[in-house]
This record gives structure tokens, C-alpha cells and sequence, in this order.
């Protein structure tokens, strides 16, 4: 049964009982065609040559009886019934034998004396009137009366059996109260998700450098912000004595109480504290070391002369080194020319970071013609690379959908499902990849979608996909953009990789870009650690497509507070960096050539390690290898394998089996080959 329509809904049985008697009363018109029918009948009854129009009609004008001539035919003849109206003659009229007398009776009145001579006023008229204007006054205090439950329900999604979540967002009390006027909301309707955000209030702090920045006075003077000021702001000793004549002034025009006299409760106290004999940190575990990172230090420590590192995610060039991009270099050497001009300095960034950034970061991602931004419903903050966008978007969720999970592939990048229950989000998952083929398991994945709560949180990753470097085809993605849009379920997508991936920025921005123009409410990561180089800057980009702009602005005043009480300010160097080159046409086309260069060994060392897989005849089917996209490849190793490829042979990768490509080299591609041969023979 329908959630909304179970008996044991709270509010079932007064809804009920209110809408019966409503129905009840709410055609006062049939009400008194009834009384009058009825009246009718006995009237009929009242003697010979009286009938039943003669005793409740008056005689009528002209114009009366040519609106009952006329209408009574359009009647008849909606009904299929022949247009001439024929009446019965009233009870006790003998039928005589002329054709006059038994012609049929119409109610042709005017110019006819004889007949309208017949019909005299009879109180009796006004019995069904009165009637009918009764019920219609009792069915108006029927709508307003205070015994009514209040027609203003919130309710939150139910589930049901048939896993379709249903929710009643509200139940208007408009001018009509028939069902007609029930007003159910879904997740899939009009709206947003961020609709009763307010509005933060300003930073005290940061409110102070922007009352300042607005300020004309030549005098003006900020001594808000907590930053060392040398010359052109700060305390100066030229205005020593200007600030000490303003205090002076004020404390005068508002004179300062002393605060009351009391006891102050951490005096008088003549006990010693006590010493603290053991450490307030005695219980905590040691955790276990990042699978990831724990590699790298690994390979930090093994002497072998032929160790080789495929567990990091970072670019290597074919020397196994990593590579800083010179367009890079060339956005350093600006900024270094800028701070030395005075233009840029080291002192904080606003809240949000540099619009400069992450706008144009945003433009990259989603293209010149994207609607939202048209539109100026995006609201975006620069953040701490990936990790820093991902935590701050779990905040948002945990604070503005609560209750909602999030569901991320199986499987993932680890770090996402660590990452959301800080922030009180639970973590399930979804069926992605599918081990027997190394691809994806799209039936499955779509299955599962289509099983998920609306309101649910879906984390998708626009390309390369990590750590199987699997990805949907376009036909794909728009199958499962539909999925998301119908079942009210909300996308968050994870771009780490763009360019990086094919070697075509738009390309990879396919998925990304198709989902902002289904009108979806979304939440956007961008991370240029890997295709920009900058790992150890921290750059990126949190953007969330609203419903509208007023939505976008009250939502990111909210997002502010979470900023500041996490790190504050972001950092600036590696966003000063990005935004150079990505306002910066000529740079912007040197950068992506440089991409282009990277993505393209990557996809040559899977060619060149697929070619030495079959030329030593390793076990197995390999065309995953070639097939798979971006940094990463899923080989399918096992655990037990993988130590066979450490311990024996000092490659060091992750226990699922996942290689970097970025990693490979060209002369170490039948190194790996065989090893991988001797680990799956080893352990089949």
C-alpha cells in the first residue's frame, strides 16, 4: 500500500474523517435539487389540474421562458434523446381525443394567457433555496473549522516495499480543500535541496578588512586583522597620535562600566592540583600505516638496485622523476616578478580563496556554454586540493541533508571512505567493477542506483576512474545521469584527472559537463594536483550547482564558517600558480600541451607492457591493460601475487593489485612482464 495512503499514518484518521464530511456538504446545489425533487413528488399529488411546474414556478418573464425552451432541447439531445421536449400530463388530467388536447405538453408559456393564467406563486418555492443556502453556509464552516488538523505537514521520504521513496514536503490549504489540492513534493520536483539555508552572518574579523577596503577617508586606518602591517596599513607611528585622540574621544562619549566586584571561583583554593602520574594518551592504538603512502616508504627503504615504485599516484618522467611542468616554472617566475613590483604578498587569502582561480578552474571543467554558470547558480570556494573539496562538500551534506548516505564505487579511492564519516555521513557502496572482465559492471551498477533512496548522495568519478582506471562510455554516462535524475538521487563528482586521462580536456569533461545540463542539484571536485603538477600546493576547487542564485549565495556564506574553522584560508601559492596559467590564453595552450605529453607516455607504457604480457605468454587475458584509461591499471593480481612482486622483485604496489602507470618505464616493462609471470604461475 501507498505510504501516503496507510491507515496507520499519524494524521490518517482526523484527515479522513474531515474530508468525508466535506464531501458531504460540498454540493449544496444537489442537496436542494434533492429537498426539491421531493417536494415535487407530493406536489404532484395535490389534486387534479395542478402539476408539478404549476405548483413551484412563478410565471416567467419572456426571456425566463425562452431560456427554458432552449435549454431543455441541448439537454435532451447531450443525452441522445429525441430535441422536442415531451412532458407527461399531471396526474388527473383526462386525455381527450383531439390531436389538440393530446399534442405533447411543452413549456412554450409566452403567448399563452391560458397557460400562464394556470401557474400561480407557491410558498413552497423557497423551502429548496433556503435549504441549499444552508448547506452552503455549513459547507464554508466546514472548511474552516478549528477541529480541522492543520494543513501544513513536513514530512520526511518514506520507504517502501517497492524501494520508490515518496515524500510529502507540504499539503497547502488553498481556496479549494478538494484532493485535487494535495500538493505532493518528491525529491525530483522543483525544490532545492539547499532551500532553508540562511544566510551566515560576516566573519567579525574578516569584516573588518572589508569595512576598510570600503572606506574613502584619507585618515582611514585598519587595525582589525591580524597580520603585520609595515607602511600602508597597521599602526604607524605617524598615527600613534591620531588613534590616542579617537580612544580618548570615544571612552568620553561612551564611558566604560568596571566590571562588578565578586569572587573569583580559582582563588582561595588551598589544595595542590593534582599531578597528572599517567599520560592522557596511554590508550590510543597505533593506527596502521595509509596503504598508499605506506608503500612509498617501502620503496624508500629498500637498497635493491632494480626496486620500482607503482604505488603512488604522482607523474614520473621515463627517468623516474618527477616532473615540474614549465609552465609552472614560467607562473613562479611571474609571481616572483609581482611580489617584488608590491602587486601580490604572503598575507592571507579571503575565505574563498581567489575568484580568479576558481572561476576559470570551474569554466575548464564545464565549458563556455554551460547553463548554471550562464545562469550564476554555481557557488564555488578554492579548497585544499581534492582531499580538502571532498571533506568540505561531507560537511555540507552532514550539515544540509541529514540523514542522506553517500555511495561510492566498489571499488574506490580509498581515502573517500574515510573521508565522509567525519563528518557524520554513512558510507555504502555500489557495484562498479567487475573482476571476471576487468571492466565494468554497468548492469549491476545500474541496478543499484535504481535501488537507492531518493535524497541519497551518489559519488562518481568523471574520469580515469581510481583505482581501475575503468570508465563509462558516453552512452553510459547518459544512461546513468537519467538513473540519477528520475530516482532523486544527488551527484557528487570527483574530477582528479582531467586531461590527464585521454589527453583531451573536453573530452574528459564529457560526463561532468552532461550532468550539469539535466538541471540536477550537484556537488563538483577539481584537483590539479596531478594534471597541473602540484602535489604538495594543495589547489583545488569546490563548486555546488543550485537550484538558483539566491540558493548559490547562502549557501556558500555557509560554507565560509566551515572554511575557517577547519584551516582558515587556503593556501595561495599553487592557486596563484593556476590562475596564470588558466587566465593566460597562451599559457593555457602550452599547459595543456604539456598534459597532453604525460597522458600520452602513460598510454604508450600500457602498450609496451601489454605487448611484453603476450610475448611471454603470462597467464591470462590482458587486454584490460590497453582498455583501462589514466594513470592507474587494475591488473587483477592478488594479494598473494603482489608479495611475490615485492619480496622477489622490489616492486612495490598496493595489495589490490593496482599499478601506476605513471610509474613505468619504458626499460622496465619485461622486468615487470616476468615478474608478473612468475607471481601468477607461483600463486595461480
Amino acid at each position: 500500500m501507498n505510504a501516503l495512503h496507510s491507515t496507520t499514518h499519524p494524521n490518517y484518521q482526523s484527515v479522513q474523517q474531515t474530508t468525508d464530511a466535506q464531501r458531504m456538504w460540498s454540493s449544496p446545489a444537489l442537496v436542494g435539487a434533492l429537498v426539491g425533487c421531493v417536494l415535487v413528488a407530493v406536489a404532484a399529488y395535490h389534486g387534479p389540474g395542478t402539476s408539478a411546474i404549476e405548483a413551484f414556478v412563478t410565471t416567467p418573464s419572456v426571456s425566463a421562458a425562452s431560456k427554458v425552451s432552449h435549454r431543455i432541447p441541448l439537454q435532451r439531445k447531450a443525452h441522445g434523446i429525441s430535441s422536442t421536449p415531451v412532458f407527461p400530463r399531471p396526474h388527473g388530467v383526462r386525455q381527450s381525443g383531439t390531436a389538440a388536447d393530446n399534442a405533447p405538453h411543452t413549456p412554450e408559456i409566452a403567448g399563452n394567457p391560458a397557460a400562464a393564467s394556470r401557474f400561480q406563486w407557491s410558498p413552497l418555492l423557497a423551502i429548496p433555496v433556503i435549504i441549499g443556502a444552508v448547506a452552503y453556509v455549513v459547507s464554508r464552516a466546514m472548511r474552516q473549522t478549528p477541529t480541522q488538523p492543520a494543513l501544513k505537514y513536513s514530512l520526511k521520504p518514506i520507504e517502501v516495499p517497492s524501494s520508490v521513496a515518496v515524500a510529502m514536503a507540504g499539503w497547502t490549504s488553498e481556496k479549494s480543500q478538494s484532493r485535487k489540492d494535495m500538493k505532493l513534493c518528491a525529491t525530483t520536483t522543483d525544490q532545492s535541496l539547499f532551500e532553508d539555508v540562511a544566510m551566515a552572518p560576516p566573519d567579525p574579523i574578516l569584516g573588518v578588512t572589508q569595512a576598510f577596503k570600503a572606506c574613502e577617508s584619507p585618515d582611514k586606518l585598519n587595525l582589525g586583522v591580524g597580520a603585520y602591517r609595515s607602511s600602508m596599513a597597521g599602526l604607524r607611528e605617524e598615527k600613534c597620535k591620531y588613534l590616542a585622540d579617537a580612544m580618548k574621544d570615544a571612552i568620553l562619549t561612551h564611558p566604560s562600566t568596571p566590571p562588578s566586584g565578586g569572587s573569583n571561583p580559582l582563588e582561595g583554593s588551598d589544595e595542590p592540583a593534582a599531578a597528572l602520574t599517567d599520560s592522557l594518551f596511554k590508550d590510543v592504538a597505533m593506527a596502521p600505516p595509509d596503504p598508499i603512502l605506506g608503500v612509498t616508504q617501502a620503496f624508500k627503504a629498500c637498497e635493491s638496485a632494480d626496486k620500482l615504485n607503482l604505488g603512488v599516484g604522482a607523474y614520473r618522467s621515463e627517468e623516474g622523476k618527477p616532473w615540474v611542468l614549465p609552465t609552472v616554472k614560467a607562473a613562479e617566475a611571474k609571481l616572483l616578478e609581482l611580489q617584488e613590483a608590491g602587486a601580490i604578498n604572503k598575507e592571507y587569502l579571503p575565505i574563498d580563496g581567489i575568484p580568479e582561480f576558481y572561476s576559470a578552474a570551474l569554466k575548464l571543467m564545464l565549458g563556455d556554454d554551460c547553463t548554471p554558470l550562464k545562469e550564476g547558480r554555481v557557488c564555488s570556494v578554492q579548497c585544499l586540493s581534492g582531499t580538502g573539496g571532498l571533506r568540505l562538500a561531507a560537511a555540507c551534506i552532514g550539515q544540509f541533508q541529514k540523514g542522506a548516505s553517500i555511495y561510492v564505487p566498489n571499488p574506490t579511492w580509498g581515502n573517500h571512505n574515510k573521508i565522509f564519516p567525519r563528518e557524520g555521513v554513512p558510507v555504502k557502496s555500489y557495484t562498479y567493477y567487475k573482476p571476471e572482465t576487468c571492466g565494468l559492471d554497468f548492469e549491476g551498477m545500474c541496478a543499484d542506483l535504481n535501488a537507492m533512496p531518493s535524497g541519497s548522495v551518489v559519488l562518481l568519478h568523471a574520469c580515469a576512474h581510481n583505482p581501475t582506471g575503468v570508465d563509462p562510455t558516453e552512452e553510459q554516462w547518459a544512461e546513468i545521469a537519467s538513473i540519477v535524475k528520475k530516482r532523486g538521487l544527488v551527484p557528487l563528482i570527483d574530477s582528479a584527472y582531467q586531461g590527464f586521462a585521454s589527453g583531451d580536456f573536453d573530452k574528459d569533461a564529457w560526463a561532468c559537463r552532461y550532468f550539469a545540463e539535466q538541471g540536477m542539484e550537484l556537488y563538483l571536485v577539481q584537483s590539479f594536483a596531478k594534471n597541473m603538477g602540484l602535489y604538495g600546493e594543495r589547489t583545488g576547487v569546490l563548486s555546488i550547482i543550485c537550484q538558483d542564485q539566491d540558493n548559490a549565495a547562502r549557501l556558500k556564506s555557509q560554507i565560509k564558517p566551515f572554511i575557517r574553522t577547519m584551516y582558515s584560508s587556503p593556501p595561495q601559492h599553487g592557486a596563484r600558480i593556476a590562475e596564470l596559467i588558466l587566465n593566460d590564453p597562451q599559457q593555457l595552450e602550452a599547459w595543456k600541451a604539456e598534459v597532453k605529453v604525460m597522458a600520452d607516455r602513460i598510454i604508450k607504457m600500457r602498450q609496451l607492457l601489454y605487448q611484453e604480457l603476450k610475448a611471454n605468454e603470462c597467464p591470462g587475458e590482458w587486454e584490460h591493460v590497453i582498455n583501462q584509461i589514466g594513470m592507474f591499471t587494475f591488473t587483477g593480481l592478488t594479494p598473494e601475487q603482489v608479495d611475490v612482486l615485492t619480496q622477489k622483485y622490489s616492486i612495490f604496489l598496493t595489495k589490490d593489485g593496482r599499478i601506476s602507470m605513471a610509474g613505468l618505464r619504458e626499460e622496465k616493462c619485461k622486468y615487470l612482464a616476468d615478474a608478473m609471470k612468475d607471481a601468477i604461475l607461483t600463486h595461480p
